[in-house]
């Protein structure tokens, strides 16, 4: 519970940074909900998006590389609440690796 109150808390601040004196404070906010972008890849073929179109090789971050970041993440922001995105994150064989460490260095999922 108390890490929900913070996060709303933290969220309500920097939208009141971002919005008051006509935005001249915008530059001292820092992302409340960061979302990563695992993969650009994707296997489901909806009708609204074309990502599924993306066939080529991905040059995408490392296990070890993915961990550093989350790692900076933590000490930069603190216990946020991070998502995992992409095309389809899943698809990356060490999603559910990088949530469990996410989750044990004390960023919220």
């Amino acid at each position: 519970m108390f890490a929900n109150v913070r996060q709303r808390a933290f969220q309500s601040f920097n939208y009141r940074l971002r919005s008051f004196a006509g935005g001249r404070w915008a530059a001292h906010c820092r992302p409340a909900w960061p979302i990563l972008m695992l993969t650009e890849r994707c296997n489901a073929k909806c009708v609204h998006c074309d990502i599924w179109k993306n066939r080529g090789q991905e040059d995408s971050p490392s296990v070890e590389q993915w961990k550093r970041v989350l790692g900076d993440l933590r000490r930069w922001l603190g216990p946020v609440r991070v998502s995992f995105s992409g095309g389809e994150a899943m698809l990356k064989p060490y999603a559910l690796d990088l949530a469990e460490h996410a989750s044990s260095i004390g960023l919220l999922l």
